[in-house]
């Protein structure tokens, strides 16, 4: 785990709190469904759908630095969390007909002071900015979570049609005299940021509340440590640029603090640089909105264009970079003034985020004419992009930006950053490969099967707990809607059936392999799991069978071995059914352990319910 600052903070009833001053990369993660908790725990902060205090626990027991935000939609409120909520609080269209939200099943709240007092419900005797704070900070324990985070929250009824009716006298106020769109925005945004003062009033100074119009916005700062700049795929235009970094910027200088900026970078099927079926591949695109990120002080999050239902890791993702030795440095500008290309100089390195829109050649002569320069610079060496990621010193080379129409825009300005050290390291993330796509690194593919196996959970399934999931199957897959599986079962057998664990390396080296299973049926003691599991390891040079007890150990990354593994994808794990009870197949996972045949000094933990045969 990157180290960590730990600042004190006065809040509002007098005791101290401690925040975590994270080192850069400050990374992410916008994932409304649930998962495994140590999956959550690796992040530095987490926005998240979930709102038990055991969610929270969970993670915290594993990293009590993570910042944990539970979301809810203020545009929509109780009502879309099924809540029943007065009919006043829905605005309304002139004609007097309520006005959509996302769906036709859903509804804008009034968020001004022209929202009538509720009548029913729970909610009687309210307007909808006064009730609404409570209500989200009510859901939580705020012994375990850090404050609060907003899903959508508009300072403009985009969803109106330019047809709304605040004052509901029966005529258009976008149309009336003395009103007009300006005005209607107006009246949003001061009752939003009642809103917000409510909430901060309720949850003190020490606590943080992080907010997402969708983008970069003006409003609220008082009262607010952060904005989310969501669906981050390309900028609409130079200029829309220089209005992000700008704002970025002054938002930093002027926000109270702790800030929890969270930049949701994204790939998306229209980008040119897309990887077809294999969007988590798209690296320059994820360093491209990584490295827009560390121009400020914000955390970093990156997915595919799933509606934040998982989030992926990456080798940068592991970099410790310490913390900014300046402010971001434009040191070019694009056409016509706007967008640029900068650098920013950290303890262990420098960040050149090009914003130009065209490919940059960057030398280090060229950094070393900017303050704060401490070269010569090193890629570091990783595992998901050798290609960039190769461990050569910096000299000089293209950093890639480009214009394009995407999505109908033209203009679109997208392109990719470059991240170096002082010093040259070897920086590979733990490559996982799961039994579904979802928990498998960027690079190698999910595990393959062979023979019968039953996926699980499913409609009218939800057997099995404690397996390898970083996410909820409860939400949409737009790539399988109905068979995302936390794990794979099959019945004892003769060999038969098996499933292979494939690893990708991008890097040929020792690596230490675990594995992780849960257990099965209706509870931990409904199934008697195989207490012999074979795990036969092809590694650089032999193979090797460890055989696993699947009736204990369950939920946790038990240890097998330390092996030599080759770069590519030539080496695996195979799992099969010739075992003495039922077998899951969930996830295997490769944590690099350098090029030497020596080990590390500190051992892992000793295995338990293991035999070894060769």
């Amino acid at each position: 785990m990157k180290k960590i600052l730990l600042i004190l903070v006065l809040c509002s009833t007098s005791a101290l709190a401690q925040i975590a001053n994270h080192h850069y990369p400050r990374i992410g993660a916008f994932q409304f469904g649930s998962g495994t908790p140590w999956w959550h725990a690796r992040f530095d902060l987490i926005n998240t759908g979930q709102t038990s205090t055991g969610f929270a626990a969970a993670v915290k027991a594993l990293n009590p630095d993570c910042i944990i935000l539970p979301t809810r939609d203020w545009n929509a409120g109780p009502f879309s969390y099924g809540y029943d909520i007065p009919n006043e609080w829905k605005t309304k269209h002139a004609d007097g007909s309520f006005i959509s939200l996302y769906t036709e099943s859903d509804f804008y709240m009034d968020l001004t002071d022209y929202c009538p007092l509720g009548t029913t419900t729970s909610f009687a005797g309210l307007r909808y900015n006064e009730a609404l704070a409570a209500w989200h900070v009510g859901l939580v324990n705020m012994s375990y979570y850090d404050g609060l985070a907003t899903d959508g929250l508009w300072n403009s009824p985009n969803s109106a049609n330019n047809d709304i009716d605040l004052d509901r006298n029966g005529l258009n106020d976008y149309n009336e005299g003395g009103k007009g769109g300006s005005w209607v925005d107006d009246q949003i945004e001061s009752g939003l940021n009642e809103i917000l003062a409510r909430a901060r009033a309720l949850i003190g100074s020490n606590k943080v509340i992080l907010v997402n119009s969708g983008g970069m916005h003006t409003y609220g700062w008082t009262n607010t440590n952060g904005m989310l700049k969501e669906h981050s795929v390309f900028f609409y235009s130079l200029g829309d640029v220089t209005y992000n970094v700008d704002t970025y910027l002054d938002f930093i200088a002027t926000a109270p603090t702790p800030h929890v900026m969270l930049i949701d970078g994204e790939d998306n099927v229209n980008m040119p640089n897309h990887v077809e079926g294999r969007p988590e591949k798209n690296y320059a695109q994820m360093r491209f909105w990584l490295g827009f990120t560390l121009m400020g002080d914000g955390y970093f999050s990156f997915s595919p264009d799933e509606q934040h239902m998982y989030t992926l890791w990456y080798d940068e993702f592991n970099l410790d970079l310490g913390y900014p030795k300046n402010a971001a440095n434009k040191f070019r500008t694009g056409a016509g003034g706007e967008g640029g290309l900068y650098a920013r100089f950290f303890d262990r390195g420098v960040v050149i985020f090009n914003g130009t829109g065209t490919n940059q050649t960057v030398s280090d002569a060229n950094l070393q004419a900017l303050s704060g320069y401490a070269g010569p610079y090193y890629h570091f060496r990783g595992g998901q992009d050798p290609t960039v990621n190769n461990g050569q010193q910096f000299s000089s080379e293209s950093v890639a930006g480009a214009t394009a129409t995407i999505a109908g825009n033209v203009g679109s300005v997208y392109g990719t950053s470059l991240i170096l050290l002082t010093e040259p390291d070897t920086v590979i993330a733990d490559v996982i490969v799961d039994n579904w796509r979802h928990g498998t690194s960027p690079g190698s593919d999910s595990a393959r099967f062979y023979g019968t196996w039953t996926g699980l959970p499913r409609d009218g399934d939800e057997s099995g707990g404690d397996y390898y999931s970083l996410r909820d199957r409860f939400f949409e897959d737009p790539g399988d809607p109905a068979t995302l599986y936390g794990y794979a079962y099959t019945a004892a057998g003769s060999g038969a059936d098996s499933v292979v664990f494939r690893p990708t390396f991008g890097l040929s080296g020792y690596y230490r392999v675990y594995e992780w299973h849960g257990w099965l049926g209706a509870s931990e003691s409904a199934v008697t799991e195989g207490t012999n599991v074979p795990y036969k390891i092809y590694y650089n040079g032999g193979t090797e069978t460890v055989t696993v007890n699947q009736s204990t150990n369950f939920g946790a990354w038990n240890y097998l071995g330390r092996y030599a593994f080759a770069a590519g994808s030539s080496n695996n794990i195979r799992v099969s059914d010739a075992a003495n009870g039922s077998v899951m197949a969930d996830a295997v996972r490769f944590v690099y352990d350098g090029a030497s045949s020596t080990p590390d000094v500190t051992p892992p933990a000793a295995p338990q319910g293991f035999r070894v045969t060769q």
